[in-house]
């Protein structure tokens, strides 16, 4: 069984740009402060730049100083751990299933995950050392991208188990206990809290939307083909993150909290920009560059854009 893919992109989960090529990395700098660097080759004054990696789906420790991700260099989509200057890089599963989007809980003491290790995709959480792998879900749908709640209790993920291939967000709580439905969307992708637990921001169908837990009040955001997915709250609840090719390709944009002054903050020369995350510090965002662009086989970098 196959992992969901996002609107307009190829069946499967995880992207079909996985085959890895020599390439040289390619760095793009823009006119505002930021920087964008492959998470696993720091500069140095080396002629020759490493051979990218192809990694994916990237996302912060708590305390800024480390990301986590999953990287298809050895053969199936396996999660890794690497400090934020790309350094000690560290293999956390060992199988042959696929495993994708991790995220540290809050405390740091947990990593959530899903995996198809079991013959279908299941949300699983891990120690930091990828040490007491535990299921979390018991279904034959397909659960996936968990999201942790800011105060640990609650993890939300998106599933097809009331429709097969209509996915929807779903909550549990942090034992796995209690799963309830949260939208009836069919086509509701990537959950992520607010700060302050009381919003879920995801993107339905080819835009970001917003869900207000209490009042179940969805707002969209963005307006298809002025688009938006994967999107991700800051650190104070502000702004929004997100994805969006509206200008051709795919690059990393930037939006109040309400849909207000959409700013593009990439330009990328080469590929495509998507999957931004931002850093718990609010000084940067993490991203994938494909130097390829979408739908293309190459190396899947992780990059950072600095913010002012």
């Amino acid at each position: 069984m196959s992992k969901p893919s996002p609107p307009r992109l190829n069946p499967g989960i995880k992207l079909p740009w996985l085959i890895l090529p020599a390439l040289t990395l390619v760095a793009t700098v823009i006119a505002v402060i930021w920087a964008m660097r492959p998470i696993d080759s720091p500069r140095t004054s080396a002629p020759k730049a490493p051979t990218p990696h192809s990694d994916g789906s990237p996302s912060w420790s708590s305390d800024s100083k480390q990301i986590l991700f999953y990287s298809d260099d050895p053969g199936t989509s396996q999660i890794f751990r690497a400090n934020a200057d790309g350094s000690n890089r560290t293999q956390l599963t060992h199988d042959h299933a696929d495993n994708g989007y991790p995220n540290f809980s809050p405390d740091g003491h947990h990593i959530t995950f899903d995996s198809d290790r079991d013959g279908n995709f299941e949300i699983y959480t891990m120690n930091p050392d990828g040490s007491n792998i535990a299921r979390l879900t018991q279904n034959p749908a397909r659960d996936v991208s968990p999201s942790w709640s800011p105060d640990g209790r609650t993890i939300a993920f998106m599933s097809d188990r009331a429709a097969q291939g209509q996915f929807d967000i779903w909550l549990i709580n942090a034992d796995g206990n209690n799963p309830r439905q949260l939208t009836h969307t069919t086509s509701a992708w990537f959950p992520r809290f607010s700060p302050d637990g009381k919003t879920l921001a995801f993107h339905v169908g080819r835009d970001v939307h917003t869900l207000d837990l209490q009042s179940q009040k969805l707002t969209r955001l963005t307006t298809d083909p002025d688009n938006g997915m994967y999107p991700d709250f800051s650190p104070d609840g502000k702004r929004i993150t997100f994805m969006s090719w509206r200008d051709g390709h795919s690059e990393v944009y930037l939006m109040n909290a309400d849909g207000s002054q959409q700013t593009r903050l990439t330009h990328t020369k080469n590929g495509d920009a998507i999957d931004p995350r931002f850093s718990p510090d609010g000084s940067q965002i993490v991203y994938i560059h494909l130097p390829n662009a979408l739908n293309t086989p190459g190396p899947k970098i992780i990059s950072f854009v600095a913010l002012q």
